[in-house]
């Protein structure tokens, strides 16, 4: 879990999923989702939102103050 404030949004989905186990080199972000509309999403919305999506098979929850793996409370 990294916070949203430390670094770009993109480094804390890397990094998280680095974290669990998925090399940087085995996927592309921008064939998962786009990181650019992600980033603007929870930039202009408040801090209730929460966005749930899949990289190469790792649940995220996506929030304006954090990135985590779903299942990982």
């Amino acid at each position: 879990m990294t916070s949203a404030a430390a670094e770009p949004l993109v480094m804390e989905i890397v990094d998280t999923l680095e974290e669990h186990g998925l090399a940087r080199d085995a996927y592309q972000l921008g064939t998962e989702f786009d990181p650019e509309a992600l980033e603007r999403l929870l930039e202009s919305a408040s801090s209730e939102v929460a966005v749930r999506l899949e990289v190469q098979g790792i649940p995220l929850l996506v929030t304006p103050t954090e990135t985590r793996v779903v299942g990982d409370e």
